[in-house]
């Protein structure tokens, strides 16, 4: 049979295999190899019902078999429980309803499409039964289309890149016989560095975090802003009361023009964070930038007080903000606390030129009243 079906010849094959199976039935190779030559021949259901039985078969039992799935569906139509069918999501979303590696790493783990189908699913069926609250309320995304609501699960290359580098490692011992290896990218500079980071984060350099703001660095390094912004709403989604990934977030929101979505993530920052002087400094920066300067004061003043609590801030950095600081208060007209701000920041940076000059007109300024 096997012989057979190596040269094409599947119903010669199938033949075979069927002879075999009169002889021994059990052995679940077999179910597979009849599974196969029917999928040769275009005969899909037939095809499904063979794999079926090979997977329940193997005594290898990494899987629910039929067995299991009936139990479920027993009990659950005893006790009134919605079942959701996502063995059939899956059937619905392969070629031929034959569930492979558009779906499946390997023999168990669904990818990232199949994780989707899979949420989907269960989604779909929780609202159809008013679980949680009716559906009419359910405030689901449920329109839009699958492209967006995958873009808006911000999974990345580096996610898909770790599962890769797991599943390699799994099907690299019994009972598999040949590695399962992914490719992600043809761009082999990027693939490198991804697999580089995969590795540091195996070996604990990295935590999770870090590996993707280490992606997002090379990705902004080589423009690519839009990427490097997924890896923020990355570590954001698993992370969402953490302030540090917001500040970059802002960054690579400032670099694609996108200035109101780098506001309101520096103002989550500054929520998350109202005794530390990061988001508010950049707040305050934001605001000079687009000609606020009042705006921008009390971020400025908050973050002159945050220095105090923390000791990773250069006295340059603290130099900065102070002048930031006194020009938006000359620029208010607030003449006697910006030269003090003035005065603060040329004791930080005393050969700052730019310091020297704001304080010489704030004199002049303050003179001439």
């Amino acid at each position: 049979g096997q012989d057979r079906f190596s040269a094409g010849q599947y119903q010669s094959a199938l033949a075979s295999f069927q002879q075999a199976a009169q002889l021994d039935s059990m052995p679940a190779m077999l179910s597979f190899r009849i599974g196969q030559c029917y999928r040769a021949l275009h005969r899909y259901e037939a095809a499904r019902q063979a794999f079926i039985r090979a997977r329940d078969l193997d005594v290898v039992r990494f899987r629910a078999g039929s067995d299991f799935n009936d139990v479920i569906r027993t009990v659950c139509a005893q006790q009134q429980v919605p079942v959701v069918e996502v063995e059939r999501a899956f059937q619905e979303r392969s070629a031929e309803g034959l569930i492979g590696y558009e779906l499946l790493l390997e023999h168990v783990h669904p990818n990232f499409f199949g994780y989707f189908v899979m949420a989907d699913a269960f989604c779909r069926a929780m609202a159809a039964h008013d679980i949680i609250t009716a559906s009419s309320k359910w405030p689901w995304q449920r329109d839009l289309p699958e492209e967006e609501l995958q873009r808006l699960a911000y999974v990345t290359d580096l996610d898909l890149a770790i599962a890769a580098e797991r599943i390699k490692t799994l099907t690299s011992r019994y009972p598999f016989k040949t590695p399962r290896t992914i490719v992600l990218s043809a761009d082999r500079a990027y693939e490198k560095v991804l697999l580089e980071t995969v590795q540091a984060l195996q070996r604990r350099e990295l935590g999770w975090n870090q590996a993707h703001y280490r992606m997002a660095d090379y990705l902004q390094k080589q423009g690519r802003w839009p990427e490097a912004e997924r890896e923020y709403r990355a570590v954001l989604k698993i992370m969402p009361a953490h302030f540090y990934p917001y500040l970059y977030l802002a960054d690579a929101l400032q670099a694609q023009g996108k200035a109101e979505q780098a506001e309101q993530a520096l103002l989550k920052a500054a929520v998350l964070t109202p005794q530390l002087p990061y988001a508010h400094a950049k707040l305050g920066l934001y605001h000079m930038s687009v000609s606020q300067p009042e705006k921008a004061i009390p971020f400025l003043q908050q973050a002159v007080r945050g220095f105090v609590n923390v000791n990773d801030v250069s006295t340059a950095d603290q130099a900065r903000v102070r002048y930031l600081l006194a020009v938006a208060l000359a620029q208010t007209f607030k003449l006697s606390d910006a030269k003090a701000e003035a005065a603060a920041a040329a004791r930080l940076s005393p050969q700052d030129l730019r310091i020297r000059e704001l304080m010489h007109q704030i004199e002049s300024a303050l003179a001439s009243k």
